[in-house]
């Protein structure tokens, strides 16, 4: 997947509850907690910092 967003330029969505996997490979991640965006950025920012990842996903 990662080769191809970034060799032919194209947007995916991925739903997957394996967020440290995913957060490896997107750019941007988009966080829903009761039915409400609760995160919109980037995924770099969650990778270093546990705390929001926590609150977002615990």
């Amino acid at each position: 997947m990662f080769v191809i967003n970034k060799t032919q330029n194209v947007t995916m969505l991925i739903v997957d509850q394996r967020i440290n996997e995913i957060l490896k490979i997107s750019d941007r991640t988009y966080s829903n907690k009761l039915g409400k965006v609760a995160y919109e950025g980037d995924s770099a920012f969650l990778i270093g910092n546990k705390a929001k990842l926590k609150e977002l996903f615990l």
